[in-house]
C-alpha cells in the first residue's frame, strides 16, 4: 500500500509506489499570475524523498533558495507521476 509521511518542514517520504525507481514527473503550483510558490528536490533510495524549498527571483529567473525549506502551500500539491 502506497504512504505519504511528513517527516519536518518542507520533508516528505513517499513510499511502496511502483514505477518510482525508472523515473518520475512532478508539477510544481504556481499562484494565479503562473509565477511559482516553492521548489523542491526529489531523490529516490528505495522511496521519493521530496524536499520542499521557498524559491527567490534573480534577475527575473526563479532560483530554489536551500537555506528557506517550507511546507506544501496550504490548499496546493505537488504533482508526482511515476514514468
Amino acid at each position: 500500500k502506497p504512504y505519504f509521511n511528513k517527516t519536518g518542514t518542507g520533508k516528505y517520504i513517499i513510499g511502496n509506489v511502483i514505477g518510482f525507481g525508472s523515473g518520475f514527473t512532478y508539477v510544481l503550483p504556481k499562484d494565479e499570475m503562473g509565477n511559482l510558490l516553492c521548489g523542491c528536490e526529489i531523490t529516490f533510495t528505495g522511496e521519493a524523498n521530496v524536499s520542499v524549498y521557498a524559491i527567490k527571483y534573480e534577475d527575473g529567473k526563479a532560483v530554489l533558495d536551500k537555506t528557506v525549506p517550507i511546507d506544501i502551500p496550504s490548499g496546493r500539491c505537488i504533482d508526482i507521476s511515476a514514468k
